[in-house]
């Protein structure tokens, strides 16, 4: 494994709702931490989450959303992403909008406008944690029709074996 508590590299494998001004891979780019994508209205959405490494020992898992209300967090060992097992489910509170008075912020929640939400998971490495080849977001509710997904981060151990991508191009022989 790699260096204990390093960031865990993740590509995206699925993602339920898609725009081709927004797309999925804004979630998982560290260099870039105000870019998002945003739901395409009504749940449940989903973000399934890979690995780079052939799994990796997770720590922390962290979450950054605006206007998610029920979330549920899954993890998968399998080689491919279809045994979940849940890591948590979590009821959101509304986030704040960043930078107002009090007041403005009130408002600005009351008639329907939300901050970034940032939800952390703590996870035993050789428990929960262990073996993740996969990890799935899913956006059960929301405050609004909306959820915005800035990013998925982990920090953990990862393998040292790399998951190759082969390219067939196979002859077409008559």
């Amino acid at each position: 494994m790699a260096a204990a508590n390093s960031r865990v590299c993740f590509d995206v494998n699925f993602i339920s709702f898609h725009d081709d001004n927004l797309p999925g891979t804004a979630i998982t780019d560290p260099k870039n931490p105000t870019s998002f994508v945003l739901t395409t209205g009504g749940f449940p959405q989903e973000v399934i989450l890979q690995t780079r490494a052939s799994s990796a020992k997770i720590s922390k898992l962290s979450v950054t959303l605006n206007d998610a209300k029920d979330i549920l967090v899954e993890r998968c060992c399998g080689e491919t992403p279809t045994a979940f097992e849940v890591i948590a489910e979590r009821t959101l509170a509304r986030g704040s909008v960043v930078g107002s008075n009090s007041s403005t912020g009130a408002e600005a929640a009351a008639g329907g406008v939300g901050g970034p939400q940032t939800e952390t998971f703590d996870l035993d490495p050789e428990g929960a944690g262990r073996d993740i080849r996969f990890i799935r977001l899913t956006i059960q509710s929301g405050y609004c029709e909306f959820v915005a997904v800035y990013s998925i981060d982990a920090w953990g151990e990862e393998s040292q074996q790399r998951i190759a991508v082969l390219q067939s191009k196979p002859e077409i022989v008559m």
